[in-house]
Parts: structure tokens; sequence; C-alpha cells
């Protein structure tokens, strides 16, 4: 969600009506930025959950992490390597040439957002 106003109404939307406010209420118009401090905690843990056993359960767990990770900071290169990594994990190929190069662009994010 890129605006508070959208936010606003996804939730709303999804309650009873006899719960939501009455008649027409002020939108906020403002934008909602990506916070880089969250950004650069979130690839901290993504490297350091990276480092450990590469199961197949790690692997699950930090693509669809880290999808929305780079979802909500509109990061469309870490966006793609998540569905390159999504895509060799469902189809049984291995991953380990993937994780590679998946875990060089984390600690390169990594970097970059360190530097902010």
């Amino acid at each position: 969600m890129d605006s508070l106003a959208k936010f606003q109404t996804a939730i709303l939307d999804h309650l009873p009506r006899d719960h939501q406010p009455p008649g027409p209420r002020r939108l906020s118009e403002e934008n909602i930025a990506p916070d880089p401090l969250a950004y650069c905690d979130d690839l901290t843990h993504a490297a350091q959950v990276l480092s450990g056993a590469r199961n197949p359960d790690n692997v699950d767990y930090i693509t669809q992490f880290l999808g929305g990770v780079a979802q909500s900071a509109v990061d469309a290169d870490l966006q793609r390597a998540v569905s390159q990594l999504s895509y060799i994990r469902r189809h049984g190929a291995p991953i380990d040439v993937g994780l590679a190069e998946f875990s060089a662009l984390v600690q390169s994010r990594r970097a970059s957002a360190s530097a902010i």
C-alpha cells in the first residue's frame, strides 16, 4: 500500500457493515514511504536466516518474507530475485546457485542500506 487512504479503505472494507464508520469520512492523501532503518533491519534478518541451515523451510520463509519487503520498498530487483528463487524451489531444481546469487544480492542491498 502506498497511501494511508488505501490502507484505511482496505481495512474498513473487511469490517461488517454495522461496524463501519457512518457517513463520509475524510481521508488523508499522505503517501507512505518505506522506512530505511526497517529495510536495513529486515535485510539483516534475511542475511542471518540465509547464513544458517539451507533447508527448504528456511528458503520458503525467506522468499515469503523478502517478497513482502521488496514490495514495500518498491525494490524491483529484489522482487525479481525472490520470484526466481521461488520458481527454482517450486520446481525442485537444485537451489545452491540460485541461493548463492540471492544471498549476494541481499548482502549488496544490506551494504547499500547501511550506508544511508
